[in-house]
């Protein structure tokens, strides 16, 4: 393990910290933000790692990645619990969010887990799927104006 994997570990750590905090704070989006940005820490670490052609370091850089998302499966649960399900279920891991403690992210996933294969969590959103939504808006707004009088947003 070098430095940078070390580095991510330690990040999973302080996130957490970070996601109980605001949470107690009552400062829930913030801390949905934490999560997030954890989730694009491990991004940016599985591109510059590139476990897919640097096979010497492959193991260290997927045990780190696993770590990353096994804690977002935890740090998920008040926010999107069907979501933290469905990475629990990827990850093999029991989908009984009432079995599942905030203290089990010191756990992480252990040497040789067994994970299924991952599936996209959530379906892309293209151009083409929300102009015909963008348009009912747009026919409501002149309908709403038209019964009501021009709004002052526009």
């Amino acid at each position: 393990m070098d430095e940078y994997d070390r580095r991510m570990l330690s990040e999973i750590d302080k996130t957490a910290e970070r996601v109980m905090l605001e949470i107690e704070h009552f400062e829930f989006k913030k801390g949905l933000k934490e999560i997030m940005r954890l989730s694009s820490l491990g991004n940016r670490y599985l591109n510059s790692k590139k476990p897919w052609s640097n096979v010497e370091s492959a193991p260290s850089t997927l045990y780190v990645a696993s770590q990353i998302v096994y804690a977002i499966s935890i740090l998920l649960i008040p926010y999107l619990p069907f979501t933290a399900i469905e990475i629990r279920g990827m990850l093999n891991l029991p989908e009984d969010l009432n079995s599942v403690r905030w203290d089990s992210l010191k756990d992480g996933l252990k040497p040789g887990h067994r994970i299924s294969k991952p599936k996209p969590l959530f379906r892309k959103v293209r151009d083409e799927d929300i102009a015909p939504e963008i348009d009912k808006l747009e026919k409501l707004r002149i309908k709403y104006e038209a019964e009501t009088g021009p709004s002052r947003a526009h």
